[in-house]
């Protein structure tokens, strides 16, 4: 059973009490696990990436457009960003985490505010929470990030993650995993294009 599946761990013990609560679990991103605790036992759920992908919702289909806009501006491979946006953040704004990653992207401000030319991490913070902006540095890292040979192919994305070291970090097998989540963020997000594509001209349409 994989987190492809809508059903991440399944352990019913019968007969006891139980306690509903959402938390949040690194290993699977930006998407929230729903955990049900259970005396003797705990039965977990993840939504699953096609799921979650084929029911975004006005505003993340926005955020697509957006990204697909910045993306195209900067001669760049809109699937790439669009797989990276999606496994940070499931295409969602106003995300600041406790370690300091902001925005759709995620960009560390410790890390990238004085290499993207920020005068402090407040300033990076607070424009980082444009969408194109994120998205635009985000093409700026990513080509950086690609000048190593670390970072070549697919491997780019385990370096947005781990950064150009990644292959000697503590955290590789996790890195590894990244990697293949956002592969396959990328895989289902060329299939789900065209019916996106669709709803997009609908709502385009119905607007006044």
């Amino acid at each position: 059973m994989t987190s492809r599946k809508l059903a991440l761990l399944s352990l019913l013990l019968l007969g006891c009490e139980s306690e509903e609560h959402v938390v949040d679990y690194p290993e699977h991103g930006a998407h929230p696990i729903k955990v049900i605790s259970i005396k003797e036992g705990i039965q977990a759920f993840s939504l699953d990436d096609d799921f979650v992908l084929g029911k975004l919702s006005d505003d993340q289909l926005v955020n697509v457009i957006t990204i697909m806009d910045v993306a195209k501006t900067q001669g760049f491979d809109e699937f790439t960003l669009l797989a990276i946006a999606f496994r940070e953040s499931s295409f969602k704004t106003g995300l600041v985490s406790k370690q300091g990653d902001v925005g759709i992207f995620q960009i560390n401000a410790r890390w990238w505010w004085k290499k993207l030319g920020y005068k402090n991490r407040a300033e990076f913070t607070k424009k980082n929470q444009d969408l194109a902006t994120s998205a635009k540095n985000a093409i700026i890292i990513i080509k950086k990030f690609k000048r190593f040979k670390t970072c070549r192919g697919d491997r780019v994305f385990a370096c947005y993650n781990g950064g150009p070291g990644w292959l000697l970090s503590k955290n590789i097998e996790k890195i590894k995993a990244y990697q293949k989540r956002v592969i396959r963020a990328r895989y289902l997000i060329k299939r789900h294009m065209k019916r996106w594509k669709k709803e997009i001209k609908d709502e385009q349409s119905r607007s006044p």
